[in-house]
């Protein structure tokens, strides 16, 4: 198998990460295989690329470039495509512009894309919730490597094959105040995301702490932290915040 990594760059933005040549870079596979672009012209060929490398040049539009391409070699049912991006702003939610670093849903939330014809189906979707350092060890293991000791992601293979039993039920989401942007001074949280429910604890605010009941409010615009019906769950989610912030 062929490992292609490439990343895809919106205009007057930074290039999201090549997450294959991050994955792979230390682990012995050499040489990693990709293509480098600038400004839409085509290689004479396939180059060989080390993983430091490709971080630093490798940006170009996939759908116009890459694809034609792996077509025209023959590689793109062997090619594994990852589509992925960095949060993206609000654009009024929350009566929010120009920020990112909330727990909220519109910027936690970021799209996965995956083409691999061998072991993903094409246009399956899934319900589980993955997270950016599940990538690492799907695409370790997607080259035939175990995880390296002390990943804390999962491969995403069993989701690809329909045979994962057990998923995680929730995950952490942290930010850490600082000084750069005086707009979040004072911002930092702590916050636990169920596949129904959020809790969102404040490190240096006081009463601002939020809950949210993703099935009945998912846009997050009712706060329940007050709510006396509400206790067990926030009892629940509290419990949970603090198992996940004890590892």
């Amino acid at each position: 198998m062929t490992v292609y990594s490439f990343s895809v760059r919106r205009s007057g933005d930074q290039a999201v990460p090549c997450s294959v040549a991050w994955a792979l870079e230390g682990t012995g596979i050499s040489p990693i295989t990709g293509a480098s672009f600038a400004g839409g012209v085509l290689p004479s060929g396939v180059a060989d690329f080390s993983a430091d490398e490709l971080e630093q040049s490798c940006s170009f539009e996939l759908t116009a470039t890459a694809r034609p391409l792996l077509e025209q070699t023959g590689q793109l049912d062997n090619t594994i495509i990852v589509f992925t991006s960095d949060h993206g702003y609000f654009y009024g939610e929350h009566g929010l512009n120009e920020e990112r670093r909330l727990a909220y849903e519109e910027t936690i939330r970021i799209p996965l894309l995956v083409r691999y014809p061998p072991r993903v189906k094409a246009g399956a979707t899934a319900s589980e919730m993955v997270l950016t350092i599940d990538l690492a060890p799907t695409l370790m293991e997607f080259a035939g490597l175990a995880p390296l000791t002390g990943m804390e992601g999962r491969s995403l293979m069993p989701i690809f094959t329909g045979t994962e039993k057990t998923w995680r039920d929730s995950f952490l989401v942290e930010y850490y105040s600082d000084t750069v942007f005086p707009r979040i001074l004072k911002m930092g949280y702590s916050a636990v995301r169920t596949r129904d429910a959020k809790y969102i604890e404040y490190r240096d605010l006081t009463g601002m702490n939020e809950l949210y009941d993703l099935n009945a409010d998912p846009y997050e615009e009712h706060n329940l932290i007050t709510a006396p019906t509400s206790a067990p769950l926030l009892k629940k989610m509290q419990g949970e915040l603090q198992r996940l912030t004890k590892r």
